[in-house]
Formats: structure tokens, sequence, C-alpha cells
């Protein structure tokens, strides 16, 4: 498997992007956008967010699919949330997109599963 980018080097890569104008919330949403136009998108989706930023990037998604009229839930890892996380949780949370806790229900009730952990 050939490495694209290390985590430290995406680390650094985002902190410079941050400290010359572009926030952290505006990167989540950019990622959230590559991921919704990478994907043929079809059923019921689960997005499996943990604590982290990665987390505020399936938030995002949750956002930009429920958008889109494309059905999705969010499946909590935990109840930890990152600053600019929290800002697209709550909006997901104003617009009434389902979330859980890991294990309150079935992965296997979704035709696809988004890795945000």
């Amino acid at each position: 498997m050939l490495d694209v980018v290390s985590c430290e080097n995406m680390r650094k890569s985002d902190a410079h992007t941050i400290e010359n104008g572009i926030s952290g919330a505006e990167l989540m949403w950019r990622a959230a956008m590559g991921i919704y136009e990478s994907v043929q998108w079809h059923g019921r989706v689960g997005i499996v967010c943990g604590s982290g930023n990665n987390a505020g990037d399936g938030y995002a998604l949750a956002l930009i699919l429920n958008e889109k009229g494309i059905d999705c839930e969010l499946v909590l890892t935990s109840d930890k949330l990152s600053p600019d996380g929290e800002y697209y949780y709550k909006k997901c949370r104003d617009v009434s997109i389902k979330s859980y806790f890991y294990g309150e229900k079935p992965l296997g009730e979704y035709d696809i599963i988004v890795d945000c952990i």
C-alpha cells in the first residue's frame, strides 16, 4: 500500500491552512463535499463518528446528504466533540438528523456506512 499523505504531514497542512485564513469548519465542509462527490449514494446511509475532527467531517457530510434528500443517520462512538465538530453536530440536530450511539441500532440496517472515526 502506498501512503499518499502521512498523518503528520496532514496535520501540518491543516495547521498551515488554518493559520492562513481558512477555518477548521471550512476544511471539514470541503472534506465532506469531497466524500459526497466521490460516492454513488443509494439507500440508507449510516455515518459513524468518533470524537475528533474526522467526526466533524461526518456531521458536515450528514448535512450535505440531508440537503440532497438522501436518508442518513449518525452513529456516535463518543459524546465528546471537537469545537468545529460541535458546530456541525448542532446543525445536524437543528435539521433533525437522527443520531444513535454505537450498539443501539444494528449497522446492518444501512446500505452504506461511512467511517468518520
